[in-house]
């Protein structure tokens, strides 16, 4: 059983009538992208088998926080984390959303260019961290001269997103979760993570990793590079 067909099973707990729409939606990822595997050979054209992210910190209040791929037997704490995020929406909307994520969240484990994590604390899901492909086709498209300027290729270039459960934020969980996600990127061939943000502690967190902050129209872009080294990150 493939990754994502387990999580179809785990999600077929919470909701048999969501199953059966996720099942027609979404059928196993060696159907729906391509992807098939011959024992530990990876075929052409293919996700390759990624190498396995565990990062383990401790957290300003002393608790440890744990970054890494879930389980598709956790498919229950990341709807939870899913569920509270999306609590002031609409029932409808609250249901169908919460569902999308978390199916988003299992497809980018077996498909190319694209990765999630998720932080967790007392084996509960309290943030996620994903990459994906094609930064110009953001919600706000980076300006391709940013990239440029780094010597950089729109090719090189993730996007990465991240959330935070708001009763975790400030103690550390957003730096851990941005720290696995450079690891991520950097396994999956890119050169740096790219992403929007509006957050002042995010943007904090990029400049102690030797990243970069850039205003423009409205928004706010981060660029932090995931092959080596980076400008000497500021004293903090």
């Amino acid at each position: 059983m493939n990754n994502f067909a387990g999580f179809s099973s785990a999600l077929g707990n919470l909701s048999r009538t969501a199953m059966t729409r996720t099942a027609k939606e979404f059928p196993p990822m060696s159907r729906a992208r391509g992807l098939c595997s011959e024992g530990s050979k990876t075929v052409p054209g293919t996700t390759a088998a990624r190498p396995a992210i565990e990062r383990t910190s401790v957290l300003k209040d002393g608790r440890e926080a744990t970054v890494r791929r879930l389980e598709p037997r956790e498919v229950g704490a990341l709807a939870s984390f899913h569920a509270k995020r999306m609590q002031f929406a609409d029932l409808f909307a609250h249901k169908e959303l919460s569902e999308r994520a978390v199916r988003n969240h299992f497809l980018a484990h077996e498909t190319p260019g694209e990765d999630a994590l998720a932080a967790i604390v007392a084996d509960k899901v309290v943030g996620t961290a994903t990459i994906e492909a094609q930064p110009l086709e953001m919600e706000l498209p980076i300006d391709g001269h940013i990239l440029a300027a780094k010597g950089m290729k729109e090719s090189e270039v993730c996007v990465g997103r991240m959330m935070v459960d708001p009763d975790f934020r400030g103690i550390g969980v957003g730096r851990a979760l941005k720290e696995a996600q450079l690891v991520a990127a950097a396994d999956s061939g890119y050169k740096a993570v790219a992403g929007l943000t509006h957050s002042a502690a995010l943007k904090h967190v990029v400049r102690t990793l030797g990243g970069s902050v850039q205003e423009g129209m409205g928004q706010t872009w981060t660029v932090v590079r995931c092959d080596g080294p980076g400008p000497a990150p500021e004293k903090t």
